[in-house]
């Protein structure tokens, strides 16, 4: 008798109970009572000329280059693709195993980046977060925020990473409290624990945050029949051709030639690929007028800048 006078109690307590956990659950995702958070502003808002794109934890937004900076080769007219492809080898952490971005965090920041890069101005870079999940309980996991800044200049689409999948989420659900998504920075290191690789170093190769992005395989070295080309290094596998270093684009000269004959001919390739990248340039920016992406004033106005490089 007692347990059947309990049991018609049962469904309210229960009832009750779920009430209860629910209001701990959004208590615990959400302490601001439904005020903003609080963001502190990073070191760079100040710079920052235009937002291209503004997610939940992630922005792409166009900043006044650094105090000092050498102008940048720009706009970058890339495919996004290959933009893509470059970032997917990067890797980060103690054994360099774990990607730097996950591939839901790329299909959200690679078209942004791709618009940006062809918007800027020889004065300006390109800054960046994202957040996503990493880890092996991947769907249960606090989201962590990765930073960057890029910027094109004669070695090649350079990027600096800020923050290196930084822990954030926890702490904001907790308190409210946003910590400042940080790009990085040309004059110092901003994640002293980020080490990047899966790309050359980058213009500042001392720095393991800084890297340079080659979003393209190099031309093949011409050999000549013979004994010789049975020398020749073998080639790089298809499956890396993304990831090759630029260095790679010269062609080695033939172990028995003098090292000064060497210096003409790496030279001369040089400066072939810098009229093939300002042709691309030229041909990307025809693209996007073409497109509708940018106006003729536009198109004409970096135009000009490209050809006074020449």
């Amino acid at each position: 008798m007692r347990a059947a006078r309990r049991f018609p109690r049962c469904p309210a307590a229960i009832a009750a109970a779920l009430m209860l956990c629910s209001g701990a659950a959004a208590l615990a995702q959400d302490a601001t009572g439904g005020r903003p958070p609080l963001v502190q502003p990073d070191s760079a808002a100040a710079r920052v000329v235009r937002m291209v794109y503004k997610g939940e934890f992630a922005y792409v937004r166009i900043e006044a280059a650094e105090a000092q900076a050498s102008p940048g080769l720009h706009p970058v007219a890339v495919a996004p693709e290959l933009l893509r492809g470059s970032l997917a080898a990067l890797r980060v952490g103690k054994a360099a195993d774990e990607p730097l971005f996950s591939d839901a965090e790329l299909a959200e920041i690679v078209p942004p980046l791709t618009r940006a890069l062809a918007e800027l101005q020889p004065n300006q870079d390109l800054a960046f977060a994202v957040a996503g999940r990493h880890g092996g309980w991947t769907p249960l996991a606090a989201r962590v925020v990765t930073t960057g800044r890029m910027f094109r200049s004669a070695a090649g689409l350079q990027l600096i990473v800020g923050l290196a999948q930084r822990s954030f989420e926890s702490q904001y659900r907790a308190t409210g409290y946003l910590i400042p998504f940080e790009p990085g920075r040309r004059a110092e290191v901003v994640d002293r624990t980020a080490a990047i690789t899966g790309m050359p170093p980058g213009a500042g190769a001392a720095r393991p945050d800084w890297v340079t992005l080659t979003l393209a395989p190099a031309p093949a070295a011409a050999t000549a029949p013979g004994p010789a080309a049975a020398t020749a290094a073998p080639a790089a596998p298809a499956a890396a051709a993304a990831v090759t270093p630029a260095a790679a684009a010269v062609p080695a000269a033939p172990a028995t030639a003098p090292a000064a004959a060497a210096a003409p001919a790496a030279a001369r390739s040089r400066d072939s690929a810098f009229y093939e990248e300002q042709e691309a340039r030229l041909r990307g920016l025809k693209r996007l007028r073409d497109g509708g992406l940018i106006t003729e004033e536009e198109f004409q106005q970096k135009r000009k800048q490209v050809l006074d490089q020449l």
